[in-house]
């Protein structure tokens, strides 16, 4: 490590982080998805990104736990952090 920072610093004069590249966000429009999650609940993650398009399955379970708050169920599909039932999600 050490002489991999030399190196860095003797070509650069600094030795600062990289920047890391963020790709751009794929799922804009929070109440489609939520929408979307609601009426194709039954599919499954790979299914519900073919018909999504232009994402993949994991993309789009980050996007549906991270920014819609809910958890998937094997037996009961997408339902809300918390609940009890998954009658009482939608």
């Amino acid at each position: 490590s050490v002489k991999r920072y030399a190196k860095i610093y003797k070509k650069d004069k600094s030795i600062k982080p990289l920047e890391r590249k963020v790709s751009g966000r794929k799922i804009t429009d929070l109440e489609a998805l939520e929408t979307f999650v609601k009426n194709n609940n039954h599919l499954s993650l790979s299914d519900m990104a073919n018909k999504w398009k232009n994402i993949s399955p994991e993309g789009l379970r980050k996007a549906i736990k991270n920014k819609l708050g809910y958890s998937f169920k094997k037996s009961l599909g997408f339902t809300k952090k918390g609940g009890k039932k998954h009658e009482d999600c939608f």
